[in-house]
């Protein structure tokens, strides 16, 4: 037997334990909060030790060398307030100790010493209480007046009532709470302030109280008026000249509850907030640098077309590039909308269609083991979309369900149809506040025979980066629900474990007629030198390349420059030649809205052209001292970056005086793919 002497035995942690590693590392754990500890190994022992001692708290192992803890605890009357240990599987130990008076239990696991420090506080807290209790049966016990005092000016609502329940006595602080007054009070059972009392069978415990043992729990009370507050109540007994009594102290916690609800929701929304502006920048620079590379493509095939003899199958060839890359431009896009970054084109478009075109990347995105079925009619239903979105939506939809079969073999089932808003059903719409507000909807079905899904995940389904699979992973039905939100759409999901999962999008229909792709078409040139002197800054070395070469091909001379500096120091030699600057936005050592400012400094009629890969929403944003003639939006082809001239060369002609007005409305005019 040992002990630590800091503090007298009344503040003593009892340890009863006969392993001796395991009460090491208890006593160090003690020692770390600040506790003093004794130590005994066998039940004998400790009823010697308890015999002379009255200990603060009692770690007891259920499993002693002489004895069960059952036994000590029937051999020792006034045992003191204790916390059970049991080794792993021993929970219904636990249960029978509880029963027996234990405050707490504890399951010798990996976790044990982690939580050790966390129950004993709990438990000493509850002593404390306790003593609190006390301090208050004695005051009471002293004076009726001045019990009556001490009532009403308690903070808490406190109740006495017998163990029948009858309310016997309360504070003033509870009439206010409840709105009654005392006497409406002490005619009433405590069942009819407090129903989950007796539903959850709290009463039961009542005996036990009476026994000298105390109970805290959270409950609801109700109001004179029918309504109900959240409360925490702690129970326990006094003893009057009339007998024993339950004391009951009642605290509203609303302020409290509604703080911590606010603190979640203002976590939640502060994480929403820091994963939304990390996803934008992250998806800005992406689109930005693939906007970039994806324009030097584009503006290169479309000069190949220039040299190529219409109806040659190498321009059909050029031509199918051109179509592909302008699908990869509404993905960079589309990347942004997700993110509130960009608008999405919206048309309409037949789903069939939409699903024929995207079918080899739907079958790539598969297991091979999985057969995909799909079931198109023809035509499909048209709605008013952006097709990318649209496109997006449905591979998503489908490598969701191929990953739902992982490794083994299973269908995917991909289905059109059109349905009629009444027939729509489900138990549950996202967003969950959808209801069908057209006449009919198309409704794009995607099932698999994969896992299914249990309740649990699927209330989390749509959560940003939840994902049963891959770490990493769990963007791509927050996609789809975004891109479904934003068509005035929703989605239902049905699902059961081992019985796969049906995901039905529905989007109101359009009666407007769907328009192809355009095919690529050369455009008319100018002769070389017949527009004047451009200043191209762009840098991207490829980029700047190509638009130099398409800029040549529309009859301008072009001089460049790598970036804003060197931009502004070729200005100063030529600004008397140069009639119009295509300014890129996002460079280093100066960006464009800086280098636009300088030069205008130098030049004020200087026609410019602002270009970048980002939304001109998001581009235009914001106070700016200079403003340019136009917006070009990233990758453009040669018929956007023309028109764009033309309209800039026109509106600075207007201003001087020296041309006509056509297409001047608007400060800035836009041209995108």
């Amino acid at each position: 037997m040992s002990q630590d002497d800091s503090r007298p035995p009344e503040d003593t942690v009892l340890i009863i334990e006969d392993d001796d590693g395991l009460t090491e590392l208890i006593r160090e754990q003690l020692r770390d909060q600040g506790w003093s500890s004794a130590r005994v190994r066998t039940g004998q022992d400790a009823m010697a030790w308890l015999a002379d001692h009255r200990p603060v708290l009692v770690l007891l192992d259920y499993s002693l060398p002489d004895m069960t803890g059952v036994d000590l605890l029937s051999s020792t009357p006034a045992m003191p307030p204790f916390i059970v240990m049991t080794g792993h599987g021993d929970e219904r130990v636990a249960v029978t100790m509880m029963k027996h008076g234990a405050r707490d239990y504890l399951v010798k696991d990996d976790q044990f010493l982690d939580h050790l420090p966390i129950a004993a506080a709990n438990v000493l807290r509850q002593i404390q209480t306790e003593r609190k209790l006390a301090e208050a049966e004695n005051s009471l016990r002293e004076s009726e007046e001045r019990y009556r005092t001490i009532l009403d000016q308690a903070a808490d609502a406190i109740f006495m009532h017998d163990e029948t329940g009858r309310i016997l006595d309360v504070n003033q602080k509870a009439c206010q709470s409840l709105g009654y007054t005392r006497e409406e009070l002490i005619s009433k059972s405590i069942g009819d302030i407090d129903p989950e009392a007796i539903k959850t069978g709290k009463h039961e415990l009542w005996e036990t109280i009476l026994a000298g043992e105390h109970l805290t729990f959270e409950s609801r009370n109700m109001r004179k008026d029918g309504s109900t507050i959240p409360v925490e109540v702690t129970l326990g007994s006094v003893r009057l000249p009339r007998g024993a009594v339950v004391l009951g102290i009642i605290r509203d916690i609303t302020e409290r509850r509604q703080a911590e609800e606010e603190r979640l929701r203002l976590e939640r929304q502060l994480q929403q907030t820091q994963k939304a502006e990390s996803l934008g920048r992250m998806a800005g620079a992406i689109a930005h640098h693939f906007n970039n590379l994806l324009g030097v493509v584009m503006g290169n095939l479309e000069m190949t077309m220039v040299d190529l003899a219409e109806g040659s199958a190498l321009r059909e060839h050029v031509a199918e590039a051109m179509t592909a890359s302008r699908r990869a431009a509404d993905i960079s896009r589309l990347m942004l909308a997700y993110l509130g970054q960009s608008a999405g084109t919206m048309g309409p478009i037949e789903l069939s269609q939409v699903c024929r075109e995207a079918l080899p990347l739907l079958r790539a995105s598969l297991p091979q083991k999985v057969n995909m079925k799909i079931e198109l009619p023809d035509p499909g239903p048209i709605i008013q979309a952006d097709a990318a979105q649209v496109r997006q939506v449905l591979t998503n939809l489908v490598v969701n369900a191929g990953e739902a079969l992982g490794d083994g073999e299973g269908d995917v089932v991909v289905s059109f149809s059109v349905a009629p808003a009444s027939r729509i059903r489900a138990s549950s719409f996202h967003p969950f506040d959808w209801e069908p507000t057209e006449e009919n909807y198309a409704c794009i079905e995607v099932s698999d025979t994969g896992c299914g899904m249990d309740p649990q995940t699927m209330e989390k389904l749509f959560d940003p980066f939840f994902s049963t699979r891959f770490t990493g992973r769990g963007l791509g039905l927050p996609v789809v629900l975004g891109a479904v939100k934003a068509h005035r759409g929703a989605v239902a999901v049905e699902s059961e474990p081992g019985r796969g999962a049906v995901f039905r999008v529905y989007l109101p229909l359009s009666a407007e007629q769907p328009c192809p792709y355009p095919k690529a078409q050369a455009v008319a040139l100018e002769p070389p030198g017949e527009r004047g002197l451009m200043l191209l800054v762009e840098d991207e070395p490829a980029l700047r390349k190509m638009a130099k070469a398409m800029l040549g091909l529309l009859g301008w001379d072009v001089i460049t420059a790598c970036d804003g500096v060197e931009a502004v120091e070729v200005f100063r030699r030529h600004q008397d030649q140069i009639q119009c600057l295509l300014l890129d936005l996002s460079m280093p050592r100066m960006n464009g809205w800086e280098t636009l400012a300088v030069v205008r400094a130098i030049r004020p009629d200087i026609p410019v052209v602002l270009a970048s890969g980002y939304d001109e929403a998001r581009v235009m944003a914001g106070d700016h001292p200079e403003r340019p003639q136009a917006f070009l939006s990233k990758p453009y082809q040669m018929a956007q970056l023309k028109a764009t001239l033309s309209r800039t060369m026109a509106r600075a002609a207007q201003v001087s005086g020296t041309g006509d007005a056509e297409g001047t409305d608007d400060p800035v005019g836009t041209e995108s793919t």
